[in-house]
């Protein structure tokens, strides 16, 4: 699992990015139906996207896209003055951030109907502590998952590595109310995310450190990240990698100090982990409860997971 580097030095990362995300459309009318969440363009020389509204999908201008209350409304709205920065034990706001939808919902960034399996969150799997879970498709011919983003936000941090010599991508995307879903052995990324990757260190073997993105780059809820997940040296490995953090708090695990202790190292992810399987919309979340756990020490051991 990727750690933070230089986690000690506190660095102001804008919550919202000035990267621009290119348009998506030609021209569409504002405040008129559209036809994809997350979708952008320039509309009489505003920038708008395309956010889920009460009233369904509808153009908005970005630094306007309260959606009605909606959850990308709430997280792409304009609290364009809050920064993140990274601490000792996680991140912290420089003001007051917008409010977290309530209660909490995430959509999936993979399609669950095509998961075979379950890695959850907080458990030990393969001798060391993953504070992430997430899903196998052990049922897939090939690689090609597509991946999506949970939430709207920015990319703050990310990481390009070598496993058994091929490249792996990890993204850190912060939203602007403290919710922060990182996604990892991404394998083949959609064109924007690559740009990103790009200016990443050159992989090296085995290292998934973070680097930090500046500016941070926006990213709307349901965009397209990857297309391809796992590994394929030697033989296909189909799976992908998600963690969820709330950076409001700490975790319930967190206040056993033991538990913390235990944990000093890693505190900064697994003391704000949280169980993403609890946050799903009803029906992921009824199919994700079908699902058998992948690993087959911890099976549903979980730090985070009610029983």
């Amino acid at each position: 699992m990727s750690r933070l580097r230089a986690l000690t030095v506190v660095i102001a990362v804008s919550i919202v990015g000035m990267t621009a995300v290119p348009g998506s459309a030609a021209a569409p009318t504002a405040q008129r139906a559209c036809t994809k969440a997350g979708a952008r363009a320039t509309i009489a020389g505003t920038k708008s996207v395309c956010v889920r509204t009460a009233k369904g999908l509808v153009w908005m201008p970005q630094g306007n896209s309260s959606g009605g209350g909606s959850q990308q409304g709430q997280q792409l709205g304009s609290a364009n003055s809050i920064t993140w920065s990274p601490t000792a034990d996680g991140w912290r706001a420089n003001g007051t951030p917008p409010v977290c939808p309530a209660p909490l919902v995430i959509e999936p960034p993979v399609d669950v109907a095509r998961a075979t399996s379950i890695l959850y969150p907080g458990q030990t799997r393969g001798g060391n502590y993953k504070a992430h879970g997430g899903f196998r498709f052990d049922s897939n011919a090939d690689n090609a998952i597509a991946v999506h983003a949970p939430m709207a936000g920015s990319v703050v941090l990310g990481a390009r590595y070598l496993v058994s010599g091929e490249v792996q991508y990890t993204f850190d995307i912060m939203s602007p109310c403290g919710i922060m879903n990182r996604l990892g052995h991404l394998l083949v990324l959609a064109p924007r995310m690559q740009a990103i990757a790009d200016r990443f260190p050159a992989p090296q073997e085995n290292d998934s450190r973070t680097t930090f993105v500046s500016p941070p780059v926006p990213v709307a809820a349901g965009e397209l990240l990857a297309t391809q997940v796992g590994v394929t040296r030697p033989a296909p490995n189909v799976f992908l990698d998600w963690g969820v953090y709330d950076y409001r708090s700490t975790n319930a695990s967190a206040a056993s100090p033991v538990w913390a202790g235990q944990h000093a190292q890693d505190f900064a992810l697994a003391g704000h982990a949280l169980c993403w399987l609890e946050l799903l919309p009803p029906q992921q979340k009824a199919r994700v409860a079908t699902l058998p756990a992948a690993d087959p020490a911890s099976g549903r051991t979980s730090d985070f997971c009610r029983a």
